[in-house]
């Protein structure tokens, strides 16, 4: 055998025996985005609030290398309860499951930026934003970026928001463009700190790619905004960057395994998928169902009272027929009007129809 062939073998050896005994950890990405104040219990048999915690304290209970996120709109467009507490009591449950970091979503600007930051203080939790304009009369004062130890395994998580949709703001969201440049410095920042750089962005899918190319030091993108229900990662594979999105109205849980080579800081292996939360077999924390009747109770206690049973389903376009019927009867007019994309959800066959459900139904 020739003296290079045999140097040539010696190599591949050396480097098949360094990957096999590379020194690796995991991290567990559990993630969620848009609950869209979504607290109780869906009467469609999936989602709620308590089984996702039910789902994360089941998770959590035998594993200690778990990263908890959510991708931003957090509040509008759900129950009552959330809208006369102007969200705080979403942030209070969220704190009760036991988030680790959030971004702000532009429905999260509801209620304006004070009520923002109080329901911050209420969370526990930082909550980060680096494509905020901070030349502006008033600029959005969250931090661009948090560092946060999951197991031994330094994880740096920046935030992103969109320009798009909801409230006015007396501060600029970044270009697309720009919003690139600046993860690509943050990340670039917190390089010499961190082992796994993610990217917690109120953005979808379409976007995420074009910021992988822009800042190809970030690991992971979890999205929000779009309401993509992703089963699968996208794995864009120029910059061997992760997207990840969780639907919406918390029915699902996304969880992200990953493996990383601690010399190299590379992810060497990764699984994701969307986890369902079905009634049937997800765990349901009935603590927090109680917590939950107790604080409408106090705040709302009108909510629960019943106006009768849906006899059969009501998607929007009959939801807004019905309800332009009512108007128009309420009114004593020839004709009532209702936009359909003002009517956000249905009404289940044998549904009780309560207080709270006809809430759920329109956007407020």
């Amino acid at each position: 055998m020739k003296v290079s062939h045999v140097l040539c073998a010696l190599i591949c050896a050396i480097a098949c025996s360094r990957a096999l005994l590379a020194d690796t950890e995991t991290v567990l990405l559990l993630h969620t985005n848009d609950f869209h104040d979504h607290i109780r219990e869906s009467p469609s048999n999936c989602g709620g609030l308590p089984y996702v915690s039910g789902y994360v304290q089941s998770v959590k209970s035998n594993r200690s290398d778990v990263l908890l996120l959510d991708g931003g709109d957090v509040l509008n467009k759900g129950d009552f309860v959330s809208n006369v507490t102007k969200g705080s009591v979403m942030y209070s449950a969220m704190k009760r499951i036991g988030y680790d970091v959030a971004v702000p979503g532009n429905h999260d600007f509801t209620y304006g930026l004070d009520n923002l930051y109080s329901n911050m203080a209420v969370a526990g939790f930082p909550i980060v934003c680096a494509n905020a304009d901070s030349t502006s009369d008033r600029p959005l004062q969250l931090p661009k970026s948090v560092v946060v130890d999951v197991d031994g395994i330094s994880v740096g998580v920046i935030g992103a928001t969109t320009s798009s949709g909801g409230v006015s703001k007396p501060w600029r969201v970044l270009s697309l463009e720009e919003t690139g440049r600046v993860l690509a410095a943050e990340a670039e920042r917190l390089e010499p700190q961190v082992q796994l750089t993610v990217v917690l962005i109120h953005r979808g899918s379409n976007d995420c790619r074009a910021l992988a190319k822009a800042a190809p030091g970030v690991d992971v993108f979890v999205a929000g905004h779009t309401h993509e229900a992703l089963q699968q990662p996208i794995a864009i594979n120029e910059s061997n960057t992760l997207i990840v999105e969780a639907g919406s109205n918390a029915n699902y849980v996304g969880r992200l395994e990953l493996t990383i080579d601690v010399e190299s800081e590379e992810i060497v292996a990764h699984r994701g998928e969307l986890v369902r939360l079905d009634h049937e077999t997800t765990p349901c924390d009935e603590s927090m169902v109680s917590w939950i009747q107790d604080v409408e109770k106090k705040m709302c206690p009108a909510v629960n009272r019943v106006f009768g049973q849906c006899e059969k389903s009501l998607n929007r376009t009959r939801i807004a027929q019905v309800t332009a019927k009512a108007l128009r009867l309420s009114a004593d007019v020839e004709i009532g009007l209702c936009n359909t994309k003002y009517a956000f959800g249905g009404l289940n066959e044998g549904q009780v129809i309560d207080l709270n459900s006809i809430f759920r139904t329109h956007v407020y």
